[in-house]
């Protein structure tokens, strides 16, 4: 079987409903399960444990554009707001969509040689979709 290996310089970040591109230099995305511990007298030494609940969580990285600064409304990107987020992996195949996240840290650096960056750090409230 072939394979098809997919690139990165095709992946976008698309913030609120009117899917504003941030026009980043990358992005990541974890997804966790909180395992539930269940060992027991009969679990013969053995640890056992059940998935419990699930959340994702990420950040992205992109250079700061005056026309479309982070903190504006839209796209709102402040820490303990919620946003629409989507992030694709080529142009129009999302592989997280359509799912509010908390903005839990907007971090913007400033160096005397380079364009100002930020990185936006979040996780998933509620539902989510990945594929």
């Amino acid at each position: 079987m072939a394979i098809r290996h997919l690139v990165g310089k095709a992946g976008k970040v698309l913030v609120g409903s009117a899917k504003r591109d941030m026009n980043v230099e990358g992005w990541n995305l974890t997804e966790e399960c909180d395992w539930q511990e269940t060992t027991n007298t009969g679990s013969n030494g053995f640890e056992e444990s059940i998935p419990g609940t699930k959340k994702c969580s990420g950040s992205f990285d992109a250079s700061y554009d005056a026309y479309n600064k982070p903190y504006s409304n839209p796209p709102n990107l402040t820490a303990g707001q919620t946003v629409i987020l989507q992030l694709d992996i080529e142009a129009n195949v999302p592989c997280f969509r359509g799912n509010t996240v908390a903005v839990d840290s907007l971090n913007i650096v400033s160096t005397a040689k380079g364009v100002i960056k930020f990185t936006c750090n979040w996780h998933t409230i509620g539902a989510y979709t990945i594929g």
